[in-house]
């Protein structure tokens, strides 16, 4: 499966199929406290960071940017796109 089709599975889905854990991804925020994008770290010397904008209408808000696992895990993956900077950026 390429990265690329990662859109429309759930954040848990794409987890499992990468085989990652919760604690692996970093949650991003902007305009602060609106939840639009998952950061996935690279995972070797020549992998790049993904980068998983999610959908949601609206999208989970949090003025302490702490949200809830469980609500994290069930958001659907819009989009998957090159770290800024990155190639195709």
């Amino acid at each position: 499966m390429k990265v690329v089709d990662l859109a429309g599975f759930s954040v848990a889905e794409v987890l499992s199929l990468l085989d990652l854990d919760y604690d692996s991804i970093e949650l991003v925020d902007e305009p602060p406290g609106r939840l639009r994008v998952i950061e996935i770290p690279p995972k070797g010397p020549d992998a790049e960071t993904i980068v998983l904008e999610l959908a949601g209408d609206p999208l989970p808000f949090s003025e302490e940017r702490e949200w809830e696992k469980d609500d994290v895990l069930a958001l659907t993956v819009a989009r998957v796109r090159p770290p800024a900077g990155g190639a195709g950026s």
